[in-house]
């Protein structure tokens, strides 16, 4: 039972933390609950889910930091990798662009030749 409360204790304080309030009252007010709904949910010693997820998604907060603790409690890997991604994405959609280019200058190129071929074996 000790256990259970030290994990609804530290839950309780990465809420708050992640929230940027120090009390029970201000965490309650931002969740949009009532004091008796939060002071029940204490007694019980467990938090409803939906209250990680509202502050997860409310503050951009890693879901499994505020729930064990562990790993980063923001998503800055997530964003570094997506941010690395579109970087890719658009060097590689420069390098279409730059090789599309000179595909459509070999095409008029070659179209310009096949004129002057054709011209030169029926001469008008």
């Amino acid at each position: 039972m000790d256990e259970k409360l030290n994990d609804f204790s530290a839950q309780l304080a990465r809420l708050k933390e992640a929230a940027g309030v120090k009390t029970d009252t201000a965490l309650a007010h931002l969740l949009g609950i009532t004091q008796g709904g939060f002071s029940g949910a204490k007694r019980r010693g467990n938090i409803p889910n939906k209250w990680f997820v509202a502050i997860a998604t409310r503050y951009n907060v890693n879901l499994e930091w505020l729930l064990s603790g562990t790993g980063s409690s923001r998503k800055e890997t997530d964003e570094c990798a997506l941010t690395a991604r579109i970087a890719d994405l658009e060097m590689r959609n420069r390098l279409l662009e730059t090789e599309n280019t000179l595909l459509k200058e070999v095409i008029a190129s070659q179209k310009e030749a096949l004129r002057a071929y054709r011209l030169a074996l029926n001469p008008l």
